[in-house]
């Protein structure tokens, strides 16, 4: 039986070595066959070369006679000079060193048919073979295990001998006189897909003897697989970068693969920092930049699944400290991605970042993700929440070494915020007790948001001194503690009214101010501009949060408008471009709050209406955007002038319409709108659409008034749609219109804004804007007949017009109105020499015809009917002769005829 397992290992080995062994005769035939053929194209160049400087044969002699025939005489004068000197001078003998030298074999250009036929032999057919040979052991393997030959551990150890076969053949043939010096001119794809061969052979016949056949403990599989591994790494030094790509993947692996029954951070961690420095650190040496990402990929990977593990101890400290030591390996292991080394040639990433950069930063933005992830994941306990400082903190060193990453120091500052804001904060029923130091409950959230707060603050006014960009870490030191209070106060007191917190933000606009002077005091040097606007900036936002603490709920949206001003007035004297960035956002800010805030109409009005908080919770940001946009466009127009302009109308527009509702309902919002509100409103945005109209007239128009007139007009005319003419029209809605004739509610939902169209019809004429005349004027014409029907039914029927039955008085009524709107649009239309006027009077009067014809003869009889088709003649009659005088008066030959 012995011989028998003999036999059989003696096959398997011979199986083994005869494909191995055809395999490395092929690649040499092929070597030696490409060999033959440029040794064959050198000896053909040299000939023809040779041949090229053979001495030529001397000029034919003429022939007979030619030379007894004396020359023509030619005038001196005919011969230009250019031909006489036309004739070069004879060629000196060459050398023989120059002949006998040797001339450098030119390569010939490979047909696509060669290079196809090359990638086939030299590449393809190589991996297949290794391929093939893979497959042949699995099917030797599955064969000995149907017929019963083999057990679990001499399948196991026969994988593994193939494998370190398969490794120290490919060595081999590397190693072969033969093979390096055609590897010099082009590698070759044996020997690393031998050695790749291998290393999977070894990773699998470990692992099957671990996981399938319980042969292995998990600590020696974990030992076994871990160094098959770190031999693939370091075995890619010479195979190349597949054998690489398995190590790195087989080392990530490898954790998931072997599990202990009690895993452990502390274990996992620095096993995963092992192997991503030793893959970084492959991959700078080759230059394989492209590699790294499977690394970033692999190393940010394993948190995740650590922290969605089911009965784990998180062990935060090791989770913090692996997030740290792998950003610190991506910036500083790949930074010199293969310096001297001329094949390889590193890409540039997003905006022109060199790969290197763009790696890095990828990396660190990845830990800080996860950083956060990880304080969720440990519910916000001390030991998570410090790590994560201690990344930002280490993130600002290195953005301090070089200027490259410096802006890594404001996302590390974001995630900071993002770990308070999302904070779980204990629930205390009744009011906090602002009086205590720290509130129970909360010591942990106030100890993370008071050392975020010194870190970053400290930290970044140290370190802006000499810095390339001082202004980014000023930034940083200024916008990080006022940020943190202001998380501390929304999460707390959800921006109640205290004292106690409006000092501590005038406390830290104190020291923006001490940091202020301190750099002023520096500003010759470079960069201190911007760090001097940075602090100026923390000083105005302390105080206004400070103010904000302060006063009531609407005093916050007039704390952060009042800082736009102050910026406008700081960047005038620094010129500093991140001013205007820090006011566009703070301008966002502003207007998502307003525009956007659910609670307005939960805030109290006031017993007066008109007197109330909207007077400054809009007016003044109103003001202060207008004014900021005119500071800042002294110095550019660009987009915050844009967005400050278009946010003082987007404000004025609100509080005027807000104040509306306060004044019909009496210091109250109600849902939904009346006749009297929708009137107003229309009136209101018409006449601010009107001034923005009349501003246009300038020779360059402001964007926010161009586009601004044609938004609040448009709204308008929808309102006076859908409103003031469908939903809440006095014939179809149950609404006072008042007694009074004229000087009532139908005037101010009709005739008003009929007046109003009719100015932005002229007006848009004047100033040539398509369509908008026509279509201001045709709305215009329609109120205009609404409100005089209307005016009409009110006549018999005041206060309310939906009830009652039309008299044969009213009916002839409207025929009459009607007739003399028409005659009066006719008149404007002869005096002004206006067509779509004209055109107007003639549709009123159709209509007025229609109604007659088709309602009075069959409703109203008597007196009123004759009346009416009375009036109806002797109007159609003067009509026609009106149009015959002035419309289309006779030519003077007609006349006279």
């Amino acid at each position: 039986m012995g011989g028998f397992f003999l036999l059989v290992i003696l096959a398997g080995a011979f199986l083994l070595a005869v494909p191995a062994a055809a395999i490395a005769a092929l690649v040499a035939t092929q070597q030696l066959r490409r060999d033959v053929t440029r040794l064959n194209r050198l000896v053909h160049l040299l000939e023809t070369r040779i041949a090229a400087l053979q001495p030529r044969a001397g000029p034919e002699a003429p022939p007979a006679g030619a030379a007894e025939r004396p020359p023509e005489a030619v005038p001196e004068a005919a011969v230009p000079p250019a031909e006489v000197r036309a004739e070069p001078p004879p060629e000196p003998a060459r050398r023989e060193e120059e002949i006998a030298a040797p001339v450098p074999p030119a390569p010939a250009p490979a047909t696509p048919r060669e290079a196809l036929e090359e990638k086939l032999a030299s590449r393809w057919l190589v991996w297949l073979g290794g391929l093939a040979v893979a497959f042949a052991a699995v099917f030797l393997v599955r064969y000995s295990i149907e017929m019963g030959w083999l057990g679990p551990a001499v399948r196991c150890l026969m994988g593994a001998a193939l494998g370190l076969m398969l490794i120290a053949a490919g060595e081999w043939l590397r190693r072969r006189p033969f093979e390096k010096a055609f590897a010099a001119i082009k590698p070759s794809q044996v020997p690393p897909a031998l050695v790749g061969g291998g290393v999977s052979a070894l990773f699998v016949s470990i692992y099957a003897a671990y996981a399938l056949y319980d042969l292995l403990v998990p600590l020696v599989a974990f030992a076994g697989l871990a160094a098959v591994w770190a031999a693939a790494i370091a075995l890619s030094l010479t195979h190349g970068w597949v054998v690489a790509a398995l190590g790195i993947l087989g080392g990530f692996a490898v954790p998931y693969l072997v599990q202990t029954g009690n895993p452990s951070a502390y274990a996992l961690f620095p096993y995963l920092i092992a192997v991503s420095a030793a893959a970084l650190a492959v991959l700078r040496f080759k230059g394989w930049g492209w590699l790294a990402w499977g690394t970033l990929a692999g190393a940010a990977i394993w948190p995740v699944i650590w922290f969605f593990a089911p009965a784990v101890e998180l062990g935060a400290p090791a989770v913090g400290f692996y997030l740290t030591a792998t950003a610190g390996l991506f910036v500083y292991l790949p930074s010199g991605l293969a310096p001297h080394r001329a094949p390889v040639t590193l890409s540039r990433g997003f905006a022109g970042m060199p790969q290197p950069a763009l790696l890095a930063w990828s990396a660190c933005g990845a830990m800080l993700v996860l950083a956060l992830g990880l304080v969720w994941a440990d519910d916000f306990q001390a030991g998570s929440v410090a790590w994560a400082g201690l990344l930002g903190a280490f993130l600002m060193l290195v953005g301090r070494r070089d200027e490259t990453y410096d802006a890594l120091s404001a996302a590390a500052g974001l995630v900071a915020c993002l770990v308070l804001l999302t904070w779980n904060l204990p629930y205390w029923p009744g009011e906090v007790d602002v009086l205590a130091l720290l509130p129970a409950g909360l010591a942990p959230f106030v100890t993370a948001a008071s050392g975020y707060a010194a870190l970053f603050g400290l930290l970044g006014l140290v370190l802006l001194h000499g810095a390339p960009r001082p202004g980014m870490w000023a930034g940083v030191s200024a916008a990080l503690p006022a940020a943190a209070l202001a998380i501390a106060f929304l999460l707390i007191r959800d921006f109640e009214v205290d004292l106690t917190w409006a000092a501590m933000a005038f406390v830290l606009g104190l020291a923006n101010l001490a940091a202020a002077w301190w750099v002023a005091r520096r500003r010759g040097e470079a960069g201190m501009e911007g760090a001097l606007a940075a602090y100026a900036a923390g000083v105005v936002a302390c105080v206004s949060l400070g103010l904000t603490m302060a006063l009531e709920n609407a005093w916050l949206t007039v704390a952060l408008s009042a800082q736009l001003p102050a910026l406008a007035w700081i960047h005038a004297r620094t010129q500093v471009y991140g001013i205007r960035i820090l006011a566009l956002l703070i301008a966002g800010s502003v207007l998502v709050r307003l525009v956007f805030n659910y609670q307005l109409f939960d805030y109290p009005l006031g017993a007066t209406p008109g007197l109330n908080w909207m007077l400054y919770g809009y007016g003044l940001p109103t003001l202060a955007f207008w004014a900021a946009a005119r500071m800042f466009r002294r110095s550019a127009d660009d987009r915050l002038v844009l967005a400050l302009e278009s946010g003082a109308l987007v404000f004025l527009t609100l509080f005027v319409t807000l104040e509306i509702t306060d004044l019909v309902h009496g210091g109250r919002f109600v849902p939904g709108a009346d006749l009297l509100e929708a009137s107003l409103r229309s009136i209101a945005w018409l006449i601010i659409a009107a001034a923005l109209l009349w501003q246009c007239r300038a020779e360059t128009p402001r964007v926010v008034a161009v586009w601004g007139w044609r938004i609040l007009a448009g709204m308008a005319g929808i309102q006076v749609l859908l409103i003031q003419l469908l939903e809440r029209n006095p014939l179809g809605y149950r609404v006072d219109v008042g007694d009074w004739p004229i000087f009532n509610l139908l005037l101010l939902a009709y005739a008003a804004p009929a007046a109003l169209a009719l100015f932005l019809a002229g007006e848009t004429r004047r100033q040539n804007v398509p369509s908008a005349p026509l279509i201001a004027g045709v709305s215009a014409l329609v109120l205009v007949f609404v409100w005089l029907s209307l005016e009409v039914r009110r006549a018999f029927h005041p206060n309310f017009l939906y009830l009652g039955h039309a008299s044969d008085a009213e009916w002839w009524a409207y025929s009459g109105v009607w007739l003399a709107y028409s005659l009066v649009l006719l008149a404007l239309g002869i005096l002004r020499r206006d067509t779509t006027v004209r055109y107007a009077s003639l549709a009123v009067l159709l209509l007025t015809v229609a109604k007659v014809f088709l309602f009075d003869m069959a409703e109203i009889g008597g007196l009123f009917r004759v009346a009416s088709f009375l009036a109806l003649g002797l109007c159609l009659v003067a009509i026609g002769g009106l149009y015959r005088r002035y419309v289309f008066p006779p030519t003077q030959g007609a006349a006279q005829t």
